[in-house]
């Protein structure tokens, strides 16, 4: 059996969504034969509060942009794995160059 992972986006017009109002929702995937095939975790409908919110440059230094602490804490936190992917990388390739250099150095 092979599985295909899909990414879908789905964008709601802010005034057709509930209001703060505590209750939690789900979303359902519903086959067209009727029967449900998946739900999503439930989640509800917050308005961030204002220390909630940060103001950040984009790349240029042109527009500054206002993004929740989590969000901005979520990029850094993926900058942060990609970096340490990368110095792992490097490492690697310097073991494998001084293990070679040594073994030579040996045989030489």
């Amino acid at each position: 059996m092979h599985c295909a992972a899909f990414l879908h986006f789905i964008q709601f017009a802010g005034s057709k969504l509930p209001k703060d109002d505590g209750e939690f929702y789900q979303f359902c995937y519903v086959a067209a034969s009727g029967h449900v095939r998946g739900a999503s975790p439930p989640f509800q409908f917050k308005h961030p509060m204002t220390d909630d919110l940060i103001e950040i440059e984009d790349e240029n230094g042109e527009l500054l942009v206002i993004r929740t602490k989590t969000a901005v804490l979520e990029d850094q936190l993926k900058k942060a794995n990609e970096a340490r992917a990368e110095l792992k990388q490097v490492r690697l390739y310097f073991l494998c160059f001084y293990y070679y250099y040594y073994y030579y150095s040996l045989i030489f």
